[in-house]
């Protein structure tokens, strides 16, 4: 119960701080010692770092057009990301996540029928503090529904 409290708390703090506007004269200072601390590539990036108004903004940059062209003979993945995990979901339905912490599907899909994952495979991708945090798709969609799952909240 405790621990829940603090980590919604310190989500909340992160994200106060994440989106914060930062004047102009402060935007180099502070986005710029993130990005020499983490090695960022901003020759990808579709604007100068003066332009991001927050860090949350900066954190989920566009790209500039045509900095990933994609082969459409390959699966690609959606973010920058490495693989941390991947394997097969067992028939119960259980598999493993983040950083090896087990998960079940109905813990991470609930309120649905997920039968038809089971049997299937998983894969997980970290984002790491480098990496552009904005979600790419090589086609067209769009987003009909989403779900809130319940449980531990982990700032990055």
């Amino acid at each position: 119960m405790i621990y829940t409290f603090f980590s919604r708390a310190l989500s909340r703090l992160t994200r106060f701080f994440t989106t914060l506007y930062l004047p102009s004269f402060l935007r180099n200072l502070i986005l710029g010692t993130f990005v020499k601390s983490f090695g960022l590539n901003l020759n990808e990036a579709e604007h100068p770092l003066e332009h991001y108004t927050s860090f949350d903004i900066f954190f989920t940059r566009d790209l500039k057009s045509g900095a990933r062209p994609l082969d459409n003979s390959i699966l690609v993945s959606p973010v920058d990301a490495v693989i941390q995990e991947f394997g097969d979901i067992k028939d119960d339905g259980q598999l493993i996540q983040a950083k090896g912490v087990p998960y079940s599907l109905d813990t991470l899909i609930p309120d649905c029928d997920n039968s038809h994952f089971k049997g299937g495979q998983f894969i997980t991708l970290y984002l790491a503090p480098h990496d552009c945090h904005r979600i790419f798709s090589p086609v067209d969609g769009e987003i009909t529904g989403w779900q809130h799952v319940p449980g531990f909240l982990f700032p990055v």
